[in-house]
């Protein structure tokens, strides 16, 4: 063999490994064949899915094992046979519910900015707040940090101010601003986006609820029973703050994308109209459009002089 190296000439060769493995009936104080995955722990990239599933508002553990489900199928083991995946006992890649139970509440608190509940929905309403910080730091809208700083001190007065004369006093002075008289994006951002909805922001709209007169109908029935039916049950955080979390990133959003959709399919735009509806009754919904329809029907029987005009 030295030679034939020495002279070059490749002979055939072949590699063997051994192992020497104990008996089955040597291993002691834990289990072998299948029902060994039963003691593993979760793997790291199982947990790291668990978090971002939880961070896009999913704590329901049935839904949370459909995803990891997917998750270990199409992704961990894609194009490998369903017999050569790990099998169902195997803890490391399908997790019990108690398992998956702990790494949920573990990424429930990772969310939140401490374990008091209204701490955490104050720093979540900041948060949300900090919508305006952005759009003044864009250098498209021109801002140098002046004047976004300037921007946003006269907003917050404005909004935490707590009496009405305060309030206009705060929303003339943010318009005398040369910032705000100036450059012309910024009167549409702060008219547009903020000034025409205070009362959402705005500490002096707020109504006490001593004040407030509910009144219920069927409508706000509904939007109740949605919720409580189909969003809360999907998550496994009951405080103050999961639950307005909830309303706020994915209930209100998905009722908002909802409300489009119906009125893009109900416009002229997505489907011919029937040309014996009035033109002011074009693009609204079908049963405003009977509403209206009947009411003007009804009115046939109505003379100038039944109708009395009141000053109000």
């Amino acid at each position: 063999m030295k030679k034939d190296l020495q002279d070059g000439v490749l002979g055939n060769s072949t590699v063997r490994h051994y192992m020497r493995i104990p008996l089955s009936s040597l291993h002691n104080g834990h289990q072998v064949g299948g029902t060994a995955g039963i003691n593993q722990n979760v793997d790291r990239k199982i947990i790291s899915k668990i978090f971002e599933v939880v961070g896009n508002g999913i704590t329901n553990v049935g839904e949370v094992r459909r995803c990891v489900s997917d998750y270990v199928e199409k992704e961990l083991f894609r194009g490998v046979p369903v017999q050569k995946g790990p099998r169902l006992s195997n803890r490391r890649y399908h997790s019990t519910k108690a398992d998956l139970r702990n790494h949920i509440s573990r990424a429930i608190a990772a969310q939140k900015y401490g374990k008091d509940g209204q701490e955490s929905l104050r720093k979540e309403i900041e948060e949300w707040m900090r919508a305006l910080q952005r759009w003044a730091r864009k250098s498209k809208n021109g801002l140098n940090s002046l004047e976004q700083e300037e921007l946003l001190s006269y907003l917050k007065r404005a909004a935490n101010v707590s009496t009405r004369n305060a309030y206009d006093s705060a929303v003339a002075a943010l318009k005398n601003l040369s910032l705000y008289k100036d450059k012309q994006n910024v009167k549409n951002y702060v008219d547009n986006v903020w000034l025409s909805c205070s009362f959402r922001w705005a500490n002096c709209m707020r109504k006490r609820q001593v004040l407030n007169t509910v009144d219920t109908n069927n409508g706000t029935e509904a939007q109740n029973k949605t919720f409580k039916c189909q969003y809360l049950p999907l998550s496994q955080d009951k405080s103050v703050y999961g639950l307005s979390v909830m309303l706020v990133e994915t209930y209100i959003p998905d009722c908002h994308q909802k409300y489009l959709q119906r009125n893009v399919q109900l416009s002229s735009a997505y489907r011919r109209l029937n040309t014996t509806v009035p033109s002011y009754l074009h693009d609204r919904p079908p049963h405003f459009i009977k509403h209206c329809l009947k009411a003007k029907f009804s009115s046939g029987d109505l003379r100038e002089c039944d109708v009395l005009c009141v000053d109000m």
